[in-house]
């Protein structure tokens, strides 16, 4: 079998091969959605996999974000206008935002080099507390954000674990996907080693969002601790 990692990954390995069982990771989208299952509860063909989507994903972490920062009014988005489900994750903050009748501001960053203007902006912007979206590409910069954070004295979650607290990062708002990686490893990669078919095995996924907050960190920037 081959194990393959996001949607665009999976849907690669889905188109090229039929018969070789696939287990996919990382899987940000709604796998019915994007054509990647039929149903949650079996795989689809040859494959099958874990997911990190949540229906009201974004509505949890906004109210997260708020217990984090009582008051908020302008919040912004670090989000890299390359990956399209940075976009598409973008659009649902802004629905959920405007809902709240806060003001939301976009931040868009493809690489470190350009955090310096992304704050510039958000700081001119007046924006009060920042979440970094999920993806490959933010979770690589996440030592470089804390550390603009800081000298910049804005606050920026990240919707991610890996580490980014233990870096200096004020807080992750966002699906832990390291247990539901583990949770597979016994009920998906197994039984597929074993012979079973991932049409016979379930999809993997969250059921709630966590918030994890460096209390030092957050006491510095003014919000509020979390025990």
């Amino acid at each position: 079998y081959v194990v393959v990692s996001t949607s665009p990954g999976c849907a690669a390995a889905k188109n090229a091969t039929t018969t070789v069982p696939i287990l996919c990771i990382s899987v940000q989208e709604d796998p019915v959605a994007v054509g990647l299952a039929t149903t949650l509860a079996q795989g689809k063909g040859n494959l099958v996999g874990v997911h990190s989507f949540l229906p009201d994903g974004v509505t949890q972490q906004l109210a997260m974000l708020k217990t984090l920062k009582p008051g908020l009014h302008t919040l912004g988005v670090l989000f890299n206008p390359r990956n399209d489900t940075h976009v598409r994750v973008l659009s649902e903050w802004q629905s959920a935002v405007a809902k709240e009748g806060l003001a939301i501001v976009p931040l868009a960053a493809s690489a470190s080099t350009d955090l310096d203007e992304a704050l510039s902006r958000a700081k001119a912007s007046k924006v009060q507390l920042a979440i970094g979206l999920l993806g490959a590409d933010t979770y690589a910069m996440r030592k470089e954000i804390a550390e603009i954070a800081t000298s910049r004295d804005l606050p920026i979650v990240m919707d991610t674990p890996g580490g980014y607290t233990q870096l200096g990062g004020v807080a992750t708002i966002g699906v832990d996907i390291v247990p539901l990686y583990r949770k597979s490893a016994v009920e998906q990669m197994v039984p597929m080693l074993k012979g079973i078919p991932p049409s016979q095995i379930a999809w993997i996924g969250p059921t709630k969002v966590t918030m994890n907050v460096n209390n030092e960190v957050a006491k510095r920037f003014g919000l509020q601790q979390i025990r």
